[in-house]
């Protein structure tokens, strides 16, 4: 594995007379775009195309990949590439749930990465389950490897014991709600968790689309759609660290919010309510107030709504977004909250304090490409809280006491989210 670049194409083929379309896999290596196993011959079987149109063809499709990784990179070898059932098992499951919808999705493409890298420049993957990437030509979801099946485990004790503490000790969980989170957190299969970073990804994509449409660019444009839909103002009431978030940092964590409801929405309307996995920023307000995730899915789908029900053309300049790293981010929310004993549903910020936001990122004077470019504070506040938690050694970590579980765990395994 070590000393090339591995990557997995994933391609679907529409079938004509009704059959079932079918799902190609074809893994390449992009120091030479030599094919590395059968998949080739599988193409070359199923079509009648010649193989050179074939190499020039894949090559096509890798060249932005190639293009991402820029002069200086380092790459990580240190994880386990993501098995193809499990690729086409979540890919199957995202397209079946936005199958209704009249968003275009069919020319995103899906590469499964065998490496994790960094540019040293806030880009890469090497903290991110997937990532997805936006110019002018394409749009394209990346799949960072890594042991599923271990980070499911992992990601499902974290929600359990902090929920734990909630009903137990601090009595702020209605028993009730933790029944129905354990009830949600036993759909995580393996292929259920691909889904969800896919389901994720795309709604960064349809917010892209969507900002595009209204040339939304600037970052205080951005936040101020935000606020006059109301969702800056749930997001106040559902969040521990918003109020106190730099102007900046507001802002992605409203994107990151928006499509995390974008992605339990599509969960709800094809399991019965069952949102799976709880949203990432704001799972602490909504544990303890249920009917805060209940609005926002509502708002987020009047938001968003002209991107699903239209497929905008992408038309933007190019930039970049990764799923935030779950287990690190519920910790340190957790730690947030119980520190400084919030409260969900509290609005503690006015319309002045908005607007101030908006003034404060007026001056800030940056676009949204370089929103998804720079290092955001929340990403840093990350790896603080790892520094600071002992993380690394893990014979150190014993706070909070419910996550005792992790001071098994190695540094490269505990990431991988």
């Amino acid at each position: 594995m070590e000393g090339k670049l591995i990557v997995a194409v994933v391609q679907e083929n529409v079938m004509r007379n009704n059959s079932e379309d079918s799902l190609e896999y074809t893994r390449l290596d992009l120091y030479d775009n030599k094919e590395l196993d059968n998949g080739f011959n599988e193409i070359l079987t199923s079509h009648s195309f010649e193989k050179e149109k074939i190499v020039k063809n894949l090559r096509e499709k890798t060249a932005m990949l190639t293009n991402l990784l820029k002069p200086g990179f380092e790459i990580s070898y240190g994880y386990p590439p993501r098995p193809k059932f499990e690729v086409f098992g979540g890919y199957k499951i995202a397209k079946r749930r936005q199958a209704s919808l009249a968003a275009d999705f069919s020319k995103v493409k899906i590469y499964n990465l065998y490496f994790r890298y960094s540019n040293g420049n806030g880009l890469g993957n090497l903290n991110t389950s997937a990532m997805v990437y936006r110019n002018k030509q394409e749009e394209v979801i990346l799949l960072s490897p890594q042991d599923t099946k271990q980070e499911n485990s992992r990601l499902t004790n974290t929600y359990k014991n902090i929920a734990t503490d909630l009903v137990l000790k601090q009595g702020s969980m209605n028993p009730d709600e933790q029944s129905k989170l354990l009830d949600n957190l036993k759909l995580l299969t393996v292929n259920e968790r691909c889904a969800q970073s896919l389901q994720h990804e795309y709604g960064h994509i349809l917010h892209g689309r969507l900002f595009d449409s209204l040339g939304l660019k600037n970052a205080a444009d951005i936040y101020n759609w935000f606020f006059q839909h109301g969702y800056a103002h749930l997001m106040n009431k559902r969040s521990p660290e918003f109020q106190s978030a730099s102007s900046w940092d507001k802002v992605y964590l409203l994107k990151e919010s928006l499509v995390e409801d974008y992605r339990i929405w599509l969960n709800m309307k094809d399991n019965n309510d069952m949102f799976i996995l709880p949203n990432i920023n704001t799972y602490y307000g909504d544990f303890i107030t249920p009917d805060l995730l209940k609005e926002g899915v509502i708002l987020m789908k009047k938001m968003l709504n002209d991107a699903i029900n239209n497929s905008f053309k992408t038309n933007q300049t190019e930039n970049f977004s990764g799923e935030p790293n779950r287990i690190l981010r519920s910790l340190d929310i957790y730690e947030k909250a119980s520190s400084t004993n919030w409260k969900p549903g509290s609005n503690t910020m006015s319309e002045q304090d908005h607007l101030q936001v908006m003034e404060d990122l007026k001056s800030l004077d940056f676009d949204e490409s370089k929103l998804e470019h720079e290092q955001s504070q929340v990403m840093a506040e990350l790896k603080e809280f790892r520094k600071r938690k002992n993380i690394r050694n893990p014979k150190k970590f014993r706070e909070p006491k419910e996550l005792r579980e992790y001071k098994e765990l190695d540094k490269e395994t505990l990431y991988q989210s």
